[in-house]
């Protein structure tokens, strides 16, 4: 059952999943662009590439591009399922780390609230989300990844990790909570305390990813699962969706609407950008 809040009404992203099965706004048939997003038509299935060179790298415009991108395809009808990839050989190494580096305690709080709002969206869309991994999938690429109900990877040369902690920030509310319901508990202990990538295989065994192909085929197994999981009729998903992913919605959608996070003081916290300086430089923080 969805949580109400204070003023008797459904939160948001929860009343999202259960109208689901209800008449949606018309939108044309025309392919999505935004700054970042690139959205191509497959049938009933929209591949959305992330689309930022060198290596998807994620900021606030990116963030905010997603977020409007899923608006406007949950408003389509027609779209039955969402397949989410990366342009080039990376899916998202995680945070633009110049742009960090060189952030006030005011941007860090934006990138912060926006991370939030993002992973909502995504993670609390009401048709089936298929990440295609075409490559590495670091710290808040990886975050987008398990924002998606099924996540397929190459078996070579991929990594994927939570590496976090070692930027000198903790999780935020909506990364901490998806983790918390895609992971097992030591997983996300070991991801997130250790901050190490981990391998396709090792991400396979931990539930990380859902299944690997080989690297060429990553992308057309990603479609194929979306046209499957778009004839399950799409009240039923949406409705299965809410019990599984509900009470983590719950939990996020509360600190979205407050425009804040637990994690806000180590964000802000002056100190915090001086170790992504190291690691672009290739020095180690003390």
């Amino acid at each position: 059952m969805a949580e109400d809040d204070a003023t008797g009404g459904t939160r948001p992203a929860q009343a999202r999943l259960l109208r689901a099965g209800a008449a949606h706004r018309h939108e044309t048939k025309e392919m999505v662009l935004s700054n970042a997003f690139k959205v191509e038509s497959r049938g009933a299935v929209r591949v959305i590439t992330m689309d930022r060179p060198p290596v998807n790298a994620i900021d606030v415009p990116l963030l905010e591009d997603m977020q409007r991108t899923l608006e406007k395809l949950e408003a389509d009808d027609e779209v039955g399922a969402i397949v989410l990839t990366g342009a080039g050989k990376c899916f998202s190494a995680g945070l633009d780390l110049k742009k960090f580096s060189e952030s006030s305690p005011e941007q860090m709080r934006e990138l912060l609230l926006a991370l939030n709002r993002s992973f909502l969206a995504l993670f609390s869309f009401p048709r089936p989300v298929v990440a295609a991994v075409n490559g590495h999938a670091i710290a808040g690429g990886m975050m987008v990844a398990m924002c998606c109900d099924y996540r397929v990877a190459p078996r070579e040369k991929c990594k994927l990790g939570l590496t976090e902690v070692r930027v000198g920030v903790n999780f935020p509310i909506a990364g901490l909570e998806i983790a918390r319901t895609v992971l097992d508990t030591p997983t996300v202990q070991y991801l997130a305390q250790v901050g190490r990538n981990i391998d396709s295989d090792e991400a396979l065994r931990r539930g990380v990813v859902t299944e690997l192909q080989d690297t060429g085929a990553v992308f057309e197994r990603a479609v194929a699962v979306a046209e499957d999981l778009a004839t399950i009729p799409r009240m039923a998903y949406a409705a299965t969706k809410q019990q599984i992913c509900g009470d983590a919605i719950a939990r996020i959608q509360p600190w979205v609407d407050a425009d804040d996070d637990p994690a806000m003081s180590v964000w802000m916290d002056p100190t915090t950008t001086q170790y992504a300086k190291h690691i672009l430089d290739g020095t180690r923080a003390t």
